[in-house]
């Protein structure tokens, strides 16, 4: 695989990660799903590790703040399934979020809450107190909340609080 250039595939899958990138900044959502495919299409003919799968997390951040939930969904499920089989258990936290943010748009609290609190509950050590432990926190006391929960969301909001206001804390402290 290589682009209109002739470049290489490890080449065109970095570009495209900074193309799409900075198209979200713009916002300009097309033009970075359109960047983030093309990566993906060079991740497929490289071994590309984890990227592979990141490249995956990002359209489906793209899909899914551009409104296009169910595309967002399926990106995010088709890269989580591979992540599966790799173990890596910190992507595999980013595109579980990623997951479970359109299943709560659609109504689905209960299978989010069982993917968040599955992932929570297993959570390696080192992943405590990161932007997806608290992401996914926060996630899952918006699903208590839908469900009826109020105590239960109320705890873990204010959790995923202190944990980002900890965060911010140390990171000053740097």
């Amino acid at each position: 695989y290589t682009d209109k250039l002739g470049n290489p595939p490890t080449l065109v899958l970095y570009t495209n990660m900074m193309f799409g990138l900075s198209a979200m900044r713009e916002p300009s959502w097309k033009r970075a799903e359109e960047c983030f495919r093309q990566a993906a299409a060079a991740s497929r003919a490289t071994y590309s590790g984890r990227r592979g799968e990141e490249v995956l997390n990002s359209p489906g951040v793209v899909l899914f703040f551009s409104g296009q939930l169910e595309a967002a969904y399926e990106t995010f499920e088709q890269a989580r399934e591979t992540c599966i089989t790799r173990h890596d258990v910190p992507m595999l936290g980013r595109l579980t979020v990623g997951m479970c943010a359109p299943l709560l748009s659609f109504g689905r609290q209960d299978e989010a809450l069982s993917h968040l609190e599955d992932m929570l509950d297993s959570m390696p050590e080192y992943m405590r107190g990161t932007s997806t432990e608290m992401n996914a926190t926060g996630l899952a006391a918006l699903a208590h909340l839908r469900v009826g929960h109020e105590d239960r969301a109320r705890s873990l909001a204010l959790e995923a609080l202190e944990a980002s206001q900890a965060s911010q804390a140390q990171g000053r402290a740097k």
